[in-house]
């Protein structure tokens, strides 16, 4: 089952907003729809659901504003004024993407809260589901919901047991680890009990990047993803087959300079008493997520130097966004037959062939290859690869 679980709902409050959208038609007559959205990065973008936005006479609302609270209990103040960006509403797909500014001005929002986006295609049957919204019954004040992964319809729609009502449209749906990973978008009644549907957080990139952003269709909902590089055939060869160094000076890569033991920035490492995630607390008082265990175990050896802080300081620490992968690791994207070495500022570099990834770490770089979720692959650049 999914790994368990950093995730506290608290934590994620200010990151999702109540939307009110509104158009006055010639005759004076006026349509309003209210939904929710989901800041998904520190510069006022936002994601909810293309019906939110949406008005009877098919085109986009006249105008919309979003608010966000601070506080469970109070309702979102509407500060920001919302740009569309762009949307698609139709038997595929319901989303859209808004542009936050301060309400009554062109400025751009900045420094947002936000929730960090993850791998919808790794969830299985099980799996647990987080929603969080503004549901029109919910008088107002943000809602948390709790289901399970019920199912999948095609490869865009996920099932969950988990409550959504009318007015959640466009919320934010987390997994166990709170990481964004789709949005509610509907919901069916049935004779005893109801099914809610989450738009996959992947389908929407991979409609709008297209090839950018590539699905393994063959390992969709499922935990193991295939390596290309065998490890256990790479483990049987003989030293022999390689220089003894650890790296062909003819490379095209200088270890001493591209693959350093820069340590991690951190002003301290801290997690509140009421939950176990670590976070990095860095000097602009933000907190950076570490996106998995693995991630954080190629920054340090264990969590002797881990701060206990009260869940209301945490809470006063914005996330800042994620923890790259330490340089000199190998990771592998499931989509993609390419292994890639990690050099310093998060830049990968596509290890070319098995003979290459032999002259960088001897018979043993097969240790080193860990997987690099696709809904992360967006932190990193991408550099010169490795011939």
């Amino acid at each position: 089952s999914q790994a368990k679980a950093y995730f506290n709902y608290q934590n994620y409050v200010d990151a999702v907003v109540q939307i009110y959208c509104w158009t006055v038609y010639a005759d004076g007559t006026e349509e309003a729809a209210q939904g929710s959205g989901t800041f998904i990065d520190d510069e006022g973008l936002i994601l909810t659901n293309g019906h939110v936005i949406e008005a009877s006479d098919g085109l986009p609302h006249d105008f919309c504003i979003a608010g966000n609270s601070t506080l469970a209990y109070l309702p979102p103040d509407y500060a920001y004024g919302l740009d569309l960006l762009g949307y698609r509403y139709d038997d595929e797909f319901d989303y859209a993407f808004m542009q936050a500014r301060y309400v009554g001005t062109d400025e751009t929002a900045t420094n947002t809260p936000f929730i960090p986006t993850g791998d919808g295609d790794n969830l299985i049957l099980g799996d647990e589901i987080n929603i969080l919204g503004y549901p029109a019954i919910g008088q107002d004040t943000i809602t948390f919901s709790r289901g399970y992964v019920s199912g999948y319809i095609g490869t865009t729609w996920i099932k969950t047991d988990a409550f959504i009502e009318a007015g959640s449209s466009g919320g934010t749906a987390m997994d166990a680890n709170g990481f964004l990973i789709g949005v509610p978008t509907a919901a069916s009644i049935g004779d005893i009990s109801s099914l809610a549907y989450i738009q996959n957080i992947n389908a929407i990139a991979e409609d709008i990047l297209g090839d950018e952003f590539s699905r393994d269709y063959s390992s969709l909902y499922q935990r193991d993803p295939l390596n290309t590089l065998d490890p256990d055939k790479e483990k049987e060869k003989s030293d022999d087959e390689n220089d003894g160094n650890g790296f062909h000076t003819e490379r095209n890569i200088d270890f001493s300079t591209e693959v350093t033991e820069i340590a991690l920035d951190c002003a301290s490492l801290i997690k509140s008493s009421d939950n176990s995630a670590v976070y990095c607390l860095k000097s602009d008082n933000r907190r950076y997520v570490f996106p998995t265990e693995d991630i954080y175990y190629s920054w340090y050896s264990d969590f002797s130097s881990v701060e206990t802080v009260s869940p209301l300081e945490l809470a006063s620490y914005m996330i800042g966004g994620n923890i790259k992968w330490r340089s000199g690791y190998l990771v592998k994207i499931p989509s993609v037959d390419k292994v890639y070495l990690v050099t310093d500022g998060g830049m990968l570099r596509w290890v070319t062939s098995e003979e290459v990834a032999n002259d960088l770490f001897e018979n043993d770089w097969a240790d080193y290859i860990y997987d690099l979720p696709e809904a992360f692959f967006i932190d990193y650049s991408v550099g010169q690869a490795i011939f």
